[in-house]
């Protein structure tokens, strides 16, 4: 099911069957005497509701809101179930009031795709990023660790220049108790221990669709229709992460991680790395080593045993017969159990 958070919609003003316009900030803008429009503007009346704007002469309502304005319902983000309580909120505010039957008319112009994961300290919060981090090697996109006092998690920017993209992925706990606008928002909530108590142990991915057209392409939909939407049957967030890190393998992960923080010069790192396949090759034989090394040299025991402190293929050997006792990658591991449960998120 499609959950958004962010968002924001447009709405035929004929839609409205009431518009408190003395609330508004009024500001018409006129040229040669006529009223070319006629807008009325409210930023933040309520928690959730980020803005409304009327403009009745060009027959249009556009609304920003967050999934803020479903209150202890604000986890499950607006969706389907939710959208009744979503249109009844904007419309108890009586600033304006949508004909409920009418909502249908929307058509959504920016929204933030999102899912809770429950992670439960599967791991710890900063092992499951770096796992993401280690998996995303796909060039198309880069990553950036933020790690603030009311948030932490991982952002991705994909350098596409045809329709933008971003997500992130992040600790909702941290990010609900520690934000200071959030503060207000809890107050507003009938219950804010519970939701507080529910944001624990979940890991929000979301992604910001900030046009039409890239919209209808993640949600494979026709139109910006609202319902069509929600009724997506998409996982747009689960396609983007498997994007972001189709380039990965067992392999490659184990090769980024093998060299992490490690005080190795590049010379040091690609001797280990042919030293390694030299091994891979030989099928972790040492005898097959030692005759492939007397193949090329009189001197091949200088390279078979340690020397000056640099390991040799004796050491080398040692090592990955080890490592194939344990050929999953903790952090390989981690982020597939993640990813799995984004896919049936």
């Amino acid at each position: 099911m499609i959950s958004i958070d962010s968002n924001k919609i447009l709405l035929p003003f004929d839609c409205l069957d009431a518009f408190d316009s003395d609330s508004f900030f009024n500001k018409p803008i006129i040229k040669g005497g006529q009223t070319l429009q006629d807008k009325y503007t409210l930023n933040n009346p309520i928690p959730g509701l980020k803005s409304i704007e009327v403009n009745p002469t060009a027959n249009k309502v556009v609304i920003e809101t967050s999934a803020k304005i479903l209150k202890d319902n604000y986890l499950q983000g607006i969706n389907l179930s939710t959208l009744e309580q979503y249109t009844d909120t904007i419309n108890s505010t009586g600033l304006i009031h949508i004909k409920r039957a009418n909502i249908d008319q929307a058509q959504i112009l920016l929204a933030d795709t999102t899912q809770n994961i429950a992670w439960h300290e599967k791991t710890s919060f900063s092992d499951l990023i770096h796992s993401i981090q280690l998996c995303s090697v796909n060039p198309k996109y880069s990553n950036d660790l933020f790690n603030e006092r009311n948030n932490k998690g991982l952002v991705f920017t994909g350098n596409q220049k045809t329709i933008k993209c971003r997500m992130i992925i992040y600790d909702k706990y941290t990010e609900l108790i520690a934000k200071k606008d959030n503060q207000v928002f809890l107050k507003t909530c009938s219950n804010p221990n519970k939701l507080i108590n529910q944001a624990k142990g979940i890991i929000r991915v979301e992604q910001n669709n900030t046009s039409f057209k890239a919209i209808r392409t993640r949600l494979n939909i026709s139109d910006n229709n609202i319902l069509s939407i929600l009724n997506s049957k998409e996982n747009p967030n689960y396609k983007l992460l498997d994007a972001i890190t189709s380039l990965h393998s067992v392999e490659q992960l184990e090769l980024f991680e093998r060299y992490r923080n490690k005080d190795m010069t590049i010379g040091e790192i690609v001797r280990m790395e042919g030293m390694r396949n030299i091994i891979e090759k030989c099928n972790y034989d040492k005898i097959l080593v030692k005759e492939f090394l007397k193949s090329l040299s009189d001197k091949w025991d200088a390279w078979y045993y340690d020397r000056n402190g640099k390991p040799g293929f004796k050491t080398v050997l040692q090592r990955m017969r080890f490592e194939k006792h344990n050929t999953e990658s903790f952090y390989f591991k981690t982020f597939n159990d993640f990813k799995e449960l984004l896919k049936v998120a």
